[in-house]
């Protein structure tokens, strides 16, 4: 089973709790207890020495201290998962000089890979850093490339041939389903556009036939404002025919251009499974 050395930096202790409790632990009479495959060092608070000493009270006196500060207002937590949930991207740090190393590695710009059937590769993000899913797919083919480069024996250049398939496709998966949701939004826009004016023109026609309802029997200066009030409506009601056509033929359009993104999306969906499946047969 490979498990995955992590490093994270989160808001608060009970920012921590949340996810652990969520996604590695289980309660057994009244504790938290970690699941099988996770390992957990608990680091809290990381300080730093200043370079000056402070007086403090002591058992024989007062005394000289190094003085130390908080270096961030981060919790601070090592882990040992067999999976990596998507809610700890924004937590993973890549640390120059970690406080606290496992099994004597350093973690280096991927997180360390503890490979007994394959290699999973997960991207880390520093404290605050938005990284986009873009950037992080680039580096992630790039990691993946520049190991195949490395790589000397032929079944674990298959390996990483197969992993770096699978990593273009789902780029190639995920470019086609964000252009999807795009295009969904799309047509949402359009429909409420054009349905506010099927609305608008539903309205005048209200107006129009009571207008016209009202002019049944009157004669002379009676029927003035109730003419123009027909008139004035009818105007409005011939302004918004073209305005419905023009907005029914973009959502039309926008429709087809969705349907499109949505097969492309499913097609590189079925690819990504099937080329999932080709790595997953040489582990």
């Amino acid at each position: 089973m490979t498990r995955h050395l992590l490093k994270l930096a989160l808001p608060s202790e009970s920012a921590w709790l949340t996810l652990y409790r969520t996604h590695f632990a289980v309660e057994r009479d009244g504790e938290w207890q970690p699941r099988p495959g996770v390992e957990v060092v608990i680091l809290g608070t990381l300080w730093r020495e200043t370079g000056q000493m402070v007086t403090v009270a002591g058992p024989g006196g007062d005394m000289q201290v190094p003085e130390r500060v908080a270096t961030n207002s981060l919790y601070h937590v090592d882990l040992i998962v067999p999976v990596v949930p998507v809610a700890l991207y924004p937590f993973l740090v890549n640390p120059v000089e970690p406080r606290h190393v496992w099994y004597g590695h350093q973690l280096v710009a991927m997180p360390e890979v503890l490979e007994d059937d394959g290699d999973t590769l997960m991207m880390t993000r520093g404290i605050g850093a938005a990284v986009a899913d873009q950037q992080r797919d680039a580096a992630e083919i790039e990691y993946v490339r520049a190991k195949l480069t490395q790589e000397q024996r032929e079944d674990r250049r298959a390996r990483r041939e197969a992993a770096l398939a699978v990593v273009v496709q789902r780029v190639a998966r995920n470019v086609a389903a964000a252009e999807r949701e795009r295009l969904t939004a799309l047509v949402q826009t359009a429909v409420a556009a054009r349905d506010a004016l099927v609305a608008e023109r539903a309205a005048e026609i209200v107006k129009r036939d009571a207008a016209t309802a009202s002019l049944s029997g009157l004669t002379g200066a009676a029927r003035i404002p109730f003419v123009a009030a027909r008139d004035a409506a009818t105007t409005e009601i011939q302004r918004l025919a073209p305005l419905i056509t023009t907005a029914t033929a973009q959502v039309q359009a926008v429709q087809a251009e969705r349907a499109v993104a949505g097969d492309a999306t499913v097609a590189a969906n079925v690819e990504l499974v099937r080329l999932r499946a080709v790595a997953d047969a040489l582990r």
